[in-house]
């Protein structure tokens, strides 16, 4: 299938984002200044269908992915930490610290200095890279890598939590400047390791010094995105941000002129959590919305969508960047005889309101053998008036097909459907969903901490017993006892807490794993203290060795969110969801 063209005109940014102009096109002026127009840039030619629509005059600038990187201490290493650190980032941590009052004890750490935090083999300082997406809002969340010193000899970061840590533009391993300045970013968390990392394995130990913090980084201020035409064209340039806030009406413009040749874009509040396709639908507007203008190419994208050779994903993109108008010809194409026009005019029509599409979409959702079934479970959990779609979903969680139940599952919990019960433990959930099918586990490890376990009632079995690699965990249960009795080892004085007990339901487990440590008003232990990772580590090593009898299944890492050493930042990519299958455990 030839390239989206969505990713042709995105990928030009690079060649294009250098170009800034004076201000000077509208009515409206903003304070901050702009820069004079280098020489044009000749402009990518596009395909048929995409003549007349904006990404025929112009290229998308919204600084691309970002990436940020800084220094920070993580703690709870217990004895695993070491004091190796580059002067210069000592220097930088010493001053961040006084700068910012940071007051460590209150974070876990105790009443010490600083002199003996850095000794202290509970601590380590660490390098914490991510990527800020395009579009990204101020607070917006992101994942963080984090990794132990190159010249450290720190042996792990199980357990380990980041303290605060500042988050400037690549550094390219070099300290920031100064504490305090130029910080895009904040980063704090507990660090999640990958689960089929083995500590009793040679090969994986090097990969125990590195991990993530799900949802650990935190916007400090929003970048800007813009629209930039390949000339510059008064005319053109006001009769594009017309037209974008014609098509996207609201109290506020959502497209503003900065000048001849830039436009800056405001996302709506309906598309704050969908940057990527708001942008989309921008590139994908005609120009010109006039009836019989808008209506031909309404039809010509009705006649090209049939062909199997067309840019099928950017042809249904123009439907919806028409809107409603478009209606009438879509729905023509929903009983096509080629399965991809009929899904994307389905799709579009419904995403558009027309609640006829929504039995189109049903009957691709349910074709065990249609390509486009994942699409279409995904798509119906976006549209939980469709009530009708609520048996499908919940039926397609008995599916043969594991991919085809966590996609029936993430669009049930999209829907708000009260079969998915969720527990809030500590800082991440746990959700409960019914199945007639063999039990599963499934772990996130993007975006937010959260545990599924598919078959709400899943027993452990016993008798049994299970300690951690790291002897950080002992369960112990025998066949004719009535509870699951476990404890944990202490990460700095080596001992262990009282023996806890809890049923035999992997829910109950996992609540008191994540419960804080402490105890209870009649003076009985109520928790282990483990963080996130650690927990589903653990489950997934009792699977492996079936003291849960379920198969375990990790959360496929986004392409993007794989950072590389060296990386300068890109521009915006053509993103969607990520296509990699789930990594599955025994």
């Amino acid at each position: 299938m030839p390239m989206n063209f969505s990713k042709l005109f995105l990928m030009s940014v690079l060649v294009l984002s250098a170009l800034v102009v004076v201000a000077g096109c509208e009515q409206e002026q903003k304070k901050s200044q702009v820069a004079t127009p280098k020489p044009e840039v000749e402009p990518p030619s596009v395909p048929p269908e995409l003549k007349g629509t904006i990404a025929e005059y112009a290229v998308l600038i919204d600084g691309g992915y970002v990436q940020v990187e800084g220094y920070s201490m993580v703690v709870g290493l217990g004895d695993k930490g070491r004091a190796e650190i580059d002067p210069q980032i000592k220097a930088y941590m010493v001053e961040y610290m006084r700068k910012n009052k940071v007051n460590w004890g209150s974070l876990g750490t105790g009443d010490i200095t600083t002199d003996m935090m850095f000794r202290d083999p509970d601590h380590t300082i660490v390098r914490v890279r991510g990527l800020i997406p395009p579009g990204a809002l101020k607070g917006s969340r992101f994942d963080i890598d984090i990794s132990a010193l190159p010249n450290n000899q720190t042996a792990s970061l199980e357990g380990a939590v980041l303290m605060p840590a500042e988050l400037h533009r690549f550094l390219n391993g070099a300290p920031p400047h100064g504490a305090g300045t130029s910080a895009l970013a904040m980063g704090a968390g507990e660090i999640f390791l990958n689960p089929f990392l083995d500590p009793t394995k040679e090969s994986d130990l090097p990969k125990l010094r590195s991990g993530r913090i799900i949802g650990g980084g935190k916007v400090g201020s929003a970048g800007r995105v813009l629209i930039q035409l390949y000339y510059p064209d008064m005319g053109k340039c006001e009769r594009m941000a017309s037209r974008i806030n014609e098509r996207f009406p609201g109290k506020e413009k959502v497209a503003v002129g900065r000048s001849q040749q830039l436009l800056e874009l405001y996302i709506p509040e309906e598309f704050k959590n969908d940057y990527d396709h708001f942008t989309m639908l921008v590139m994908h507007l005609p120009m010109y919305g006039t009836g019989g203008n808008v209506n031909k190419m309404a039809m010509n994208v009705g006649e090209m969508i049939e062909q199997p050779t067309q840019r099928h994903e950017d042809l249904a993109m123009i439907w919806e960047a028409i809107g409603r108008n478009a209606l009438p010809i879509i729905k023509k194409s929903y009983q096509s005889k080629n399965e991809l026009a009929s899904y994307l005019s389905a799709r579009t029509g419904l995403r558009l309101g027309d609640t006829a599409a929504a039995d189109v979409v049903l009957k691709f959702a349910t074709s065990e053998n249609s390509p486009m079934q994942i699409q279409a479970i995904r798509e119906l959990g976006k549209h939980p008036k469709i009530i009708r779609a609520e048996g499908t979903l919940r039926t397609l969680l008995d599916s043969e097909n594991e991919m085809v139940r966590l996609a029936a599952y993430e669009s049930l919990r999209s829907r708000g459907d009260p079969i998915v019960r969720t527990m809030r433990i500590g800082d991440f959930e746990v959700d409960l969903v019914p199945t007639k099918r063999d039990y599963v586990v499934y772990a996130t490890q993007t975006a937010e901490q959260r545990i599924v376990l598919f078959g709400a009632n899943m027993p452990l079995q016993k008798p049994m017993f299970y300690k951690d690699p790291s002897e950080i965990v002992t369960i112990n249960a025998n066949e004719n006892d009535k509870n699951v009795q476990l404890m944990r080892k202490l990460p700095r004085s080596g001992g262990y807490t009282p023996w806890l007990k809890c049923n035999f339901a992997v829910a109950s487990l996992i609540a008191i794993m994540g419960t804080p440590a402490g105890y209870d008003d009649d003076g009985n232990p109520k928790g282990l203290g483990l963080s996130y990772g650690q927990i589903v580590g653990i489950l997934k090593r009792m699977c492996a060795d079936k003291s849960i009898p379920a198969k375990f299944v990790l959360q496929p890492m986004p392409t993007l969110q794989r950072i590389t050493e060296g990386a300068t930042g890109t521009a915006r990519p053509d993103v969607g969801s990520s296509t990699t299958a789930p990594v599955i455990g025994n």
